[in-house]
């Protein structure tokens, strides 16, 4: 049995591949809860969570993140146990521009 808190990942797709593919992507990931980062060419720009990965990245599609963003990844958590201490450690240890606060961590209840 697979003891990780992960479940499954996408990495490295582009927004281009996700416009062109978007069904498919999406079918993939489901209902799924997890983390996700948003870089910029070779920069990590953004880390958040979603309770629904789905919903969370086609929102960035129309948000003030939008043009800012090349390509994303995605990890589909198997608990929400920590996803919000996940979350606030890599913020705080990457920094990412795009992140305007840095979470205090244990909130899963406020997720977008």
């Amino acid at each position: 049995m697979n003891k990780g808190i992960f479940k499954e990942s996408l990495e490295n797709i582009s927004k281009k591949l996700f416009s062109e593919h978007a069904e498919i992507i999406l079918e993939l990931i489901g209902d799924s809860s997890g983390i996700y980062a948003l870089y910029d060419d070779n920069e990590l720009y953004y880390v958040g969570r979603a309770s629904n990965l789905k919903r969370r990245i086609n929102q960035h599609l129309k948000d003030r993140h939008d043009s800012q963003w090349t390509h994303f990844s995605l990890f589909l958590i198997k608990r929400d146990d920590y996803i919000g201490d996940l979350e606030s450690l890599l913020i705080r240890i990457a920094e990412p521009v795009g992140n305007r606060v840095k979470p205090r961590g244990r909130d899963s209840k406020q997720m977008e």
